[in-house]
């Protein structure tokens, strides 16, 4: 069976999470097998393990769309189906009934392992490791299979069993030190060694017995039947449930000369057909990538964003861009005042420079000026004259004046 990183689970939760129900089947194979002895572990009962392991993808599925990032489907799931096993438990506590972690009527097997040269003598490493993981506490070995067989983070572990990362250390360094002592195993470098033999007995999981082998089968089985649950959920919720745009964000501050990003994050339970943004004469097309969409937008204005599903629902949010700066400054007004002929300008980033050329070219430059306010002021003969005028981001525009002979 396949390995996937988390980076590749994370990828089908988000097509899952876009209503493609083929890449929930794969992260359901992906995933369930471990999931289900798991919960065996815990509840000691195939069949109810069966009904747990049911009970945690279908909440999965419901609420697949809000795990973020998605990479961490993994520790999300092993976080459902511990609370369900949980709460299994303290019902049964509640009933007064005898609870067994192992699938065994010893519950408290710690007190009745054999020493380290017992089990050497009597069992395989595989059979040692098994009945090890059974001496440690609840939260000993669930942190070390989330660790060492799932392969989870620290932070990871940390966030599925609601503990901080410093009591997860200290309950992995406890649970190692167990598991060494009963493997028979010393020095910093049996580490390793103890997770190579976890996987190996986790691999093998189920007891000891027939009866308990034969419960590696279930989640092969479960399969095709929670997947046509699935589709069925899929099917009828699909048809129905909107598109919805979860937020939509862009710079809209500092001005700039280049295009700015809208991102979006978009879904629709039974696919999207388009994501665009209309507006300003431009319909842009979003692009999918790493969970949300996307597209560069050129110019300032006012868009609109449309998500269009593939059940004939749409949702649509206004987007106004103002921070776009690639227009000269704007001619507020010219005035003749004490024998100086007066600009003043206007622009979002601010007026940079000013000058005039005559009819033969020659440059004059302002006799007054204030930048901040966009101010110019001129002595000009009277002529026609050419107007140059630059904003801080290097947009430049021209215009023209005359300059009649004044009294």
């Amino acid at each position: 069976m396949k390995t996937y990183s988390h980076a590749e689970l994370g990828e089908l939760a988000r097509r899952a999470a876009a209503g493609d129900r083929t890449a929930f089947d794969r992260l359901y194979a992906a995933t369930a097998r471990f999931q289900y002895y798991r919960i065996l572990q815990m509840v000691g009962s195939a069949q109810v393990a069966e009904d747990l392991l049911q009970q945690t993808y279908l909440h999965l599925w419901q609420k697949i769309a809000e795990i973020d990032p998605p990479e961490l489907v993994a520790a999300y799931l092993s976080g459902i189906s511990r609370n369900l096993c949980l709460q299994h438990l303290q019902r049964q506590r509640r009933q007064q009934a005898p609870l067994s972690l192992s699938g065994g009527e010893a519950a408290n097997a710690a007190d009745l392992s054999p020493t380290p040269q017992q089990w050497a003598d009597k069992k395989s490493d595989v059979e040692r490791m098994q009945a090890a993981l059974t001496a440690l506490t609840e939260e000993e070995r669930e942190a070390v299979l989330l660790r060492y067989v799932q392969r989870l983070k620290v932070r990871d572990v940390a966030a599925v069993m609601g503990r901080s990362e410093s009591t997860v250390k200290r309950l992995l360094r406890r649970a190692m030190g167990k598991l060494r002592g009963a493997m028979g195993l010393g020095g910093l470098l049996a580490g390793p060694a103890v997770a190579r033999i976890a996987r190996q007995s986790w691999r093998q999981a189920g007891g000891q017995g027939r009866k308990e082998r034969a419960s590696r089968r279930p989640p092969l089985r479960l399969l095709a039947g929670l997947a046509a649950t699935l589709s069925a959920l899929a099917v009828g919720t699909a048809a129905t449930a909107p598109v919805q745009i979860d937020w939509v964000e862009w710079p809209d501050s500092v001005p700039q000369t280049q295009p700015v990003q809208v991102s979006a994050q978009v879904s629709c339970p039974a696919g999207l057909r388009e994501v665009y943004l209309e507006g300003e004469g431009l319909r842009l097309p979003l692009s999918h990538r790493d969970g949300r969409y996307a597209a560069a937008v050129p110019r300032s204005g006012r868009y609109t964003l449309v998500a269009r599903g593939k059940n004939g629902s749409a949702a649509s949010r206004e987007v106004s861009v103002t921070c776009i700066d690639d227009q000269p400054p704007v001619l507020q007004g010219s005035a003749w005042e004490e024998g100086l002929t007066v600009f003043t300008f206007a622009d979002p980033s601010g007026v940079a420079e000013m000058y005039c050329t005559g009819e033969d070219g020659r440059r004059i430059d302002p006799v007054q000026q204030d930048l901040a306010d966009g101010w110019f002021a001129f002595a000009l003969p009277p002529g026609s004259y050419t107007t140059w005028v630059r904003d801080a981001l290097g947009n430049q525009g021209r215009g023209s004046t005359r300059v009649s002979a004044r009294q």
